[in-house]
């Protein structure tokens, strides 16, 4: 740090402001309309909001690997901005477009044909009106990941650009028509989950055609042009993959080790299940912010390490990890204060809300404490090109920790849906230590992107 403030800030506080706040205010949308959702489904019944959180912990799976393609192309493109080399930052984006879109058909295509047997093969037994509940919601979901592709990736091009301004502006369109619609078919039509899986399906080919007609538009400096001229370019294709892949590969294991757990709440009955539904949007409530700040650091740190300016990114990288732990700390003290409130809305039976309300309280303070530090600080190490550090403590961490703990306390022990967080908590324990410890070194400032 000796040599930093010899030398002007790559950022200053005014451009961090209008860099995160929009992040912020993104996912804030975007978890406040699932909350919501989630409110108008369990409306329906507890056999439909169990049916579609069960979907939607499978189409979590598809999310993170698309996030992988958007984070690995965001990471190049922010490469090769920090270095001003702006006709392969553009290269990059378009490249991006086209392999995150053609993964988003490949996957509706395979899995729609084949759901009933997925369902069965990765939760077994289940009851019959939670199955029919989630077949009808899966359609849906899985016809419009093409389109959530082509949002995400369009959103992780603007910010590598320092425009997150765009994708806000995107996304409340989105969620605001998502919510009308749901209104409409689910209270209005009487639709049910059906009316859910459509208002997802029409937000999101809204929000996907509109991220992609913002980046064709000339004022965008990574401005994708003739874009329906399809043609790859192996050698940024490549540089893409090289991080995307091992991404891919640990949000893949990942999220089946989510599914897995989830398998295990499956097992606890319809109350659990219930229950895991609000503790989870609870503590993702908590971590916006955090989220936020995740996301802001591909640019930040991308850029800085672009220009071969690696003090800068060690400065900046501890500045987010001090912004992101408090902030997240105001908001889970917040949530706590209130939790019963929001557990109330869910119109859950008196078992449900009695999980809910004793878990979350747990939950939510270990968010504030370690949720920066288990799930930031990696995008941060990818960020500089780090990715194969954080596959494997990822990887370990998630067996021996999050997967094994969970079928120890809930099939073994009888801890019901406490057990199943408590695995989670030794896991972001076993991470956070992997990441402090890489980034208290100067390995990570050497690898090479681009």
């Amino acid at each position: 740090m000796g040599n930093l403030y010899n030398k002007e800030l790559r950022f200053s506080n005014k451009y961090l402001i209008k860099l995160i706040l929009p992040l912020l205010g993104e996912q804030f949308f975007s978890i406040l309309v699932g909350i919501v959702d989630s409110i108008m489904v369990a409306s329906c019944g507890e056999a439909a909001i169990s049916g579609v959180s069960l979907i939607d912990s499978i189409y979590g799976l598809f999310f993170f690997l698309i996030t992988a393609f958007a984070t690995g192309g965001a990471v190049v493109t922010s490469q090769y901005l920090g270095r001003k080399d702006f006709k392969n930052a553009k290269g990059a984006a378009k490249q991006l477009i086209y392999v995150s879109v053609l993964f988003g058909i490949l996957m509706a295509v395979i899995f729609i044909p084949i759901q009933k047997g997925l369902m069965t093969l990765i939760f077994g037994h289940l009851d019959q009106s939670v199955l029919n509940q989630s077949l009808i919601y899966f359609d849906y979901v899985f016809l419009s990941l093409p389109f959530l592709c082509l949002f995400s990736s369009g959103s992780a091009l603007f910010r590598s650009i320092g425009n997150s301004k765009i994708s806000l502006q995107v996304s409340i369109l989105m969620n605001i028509l998502n919510v009308t619609l749901n209104a409409i078919l689910i209270y209005g039509m009487n639709l049910g989950v059906q009316g859910a899986g459509v208002a997802t399906l029409v937000s999101r080919i809204v929000s996907g055609v509109l991220i992609i007609y913002f980046l064709t538009k000339k004022k965008s400096k990574i401005r994708i042009d003739k874009i329906f001229r399809i043609k790859f370019n192996w050698y940024l294709m490549k540089k893409i993959f090289a991080i995307s892949l091992p991404n891919a590969v640990e949000n893949s294991v990942f999220q089946f080790g989510k599914i897995a757990v989830q398998s295990m709440v499956a097992s606890l009955g319809v109350a659990s299940i219930a229950a895991n539904v609000v503790v989870g949007n609870l503590c993702t409530f908590a971590n916006l912010p955090g989220v936020a700040i995740s996301l802001a650091s591909t640019t930040i740190i991308g850029q800085c390490l672009g220009a071969r300016e690696k003090e800068q990114a060690k400065h900046y990288t501890k500045l987010l990890i001090i912004i992101s732990v408090a902030s997240i700390s105001l908001f889970a003290f917040f949530l706590i204060l209130v939790r019963n409130s929001i557990i109330s809305l869910y119109n859950l039976s008196t078992e449900a809300s009695a999980i809910a309300s004793s878990v979350s309280f747990i939950v939510l303070i270990m968010t504030a404490l370690l949720w920066t530090f288990a799930f930031a600080t990696p995008n941060i190490l990818r960020s500089a090109g780090d990715v194969k550090y954080t596959l494997v403590c990822s990887l370990i961490s998630l067996i021996v920790f999050r997967i094994s703990g969970a079928y120890i306390l809930t099939q073994v022990l009888s801890f019901g849906l406490l057990g199943i967080w408590l695995a989670m908590i030794v896991d972001w324990i076993c991470r956070s230590s992997c990441y402090l410890l890489r980034l208290k070194g100067d390995v990570w400032l050497s690898k090479k992107v681009i």
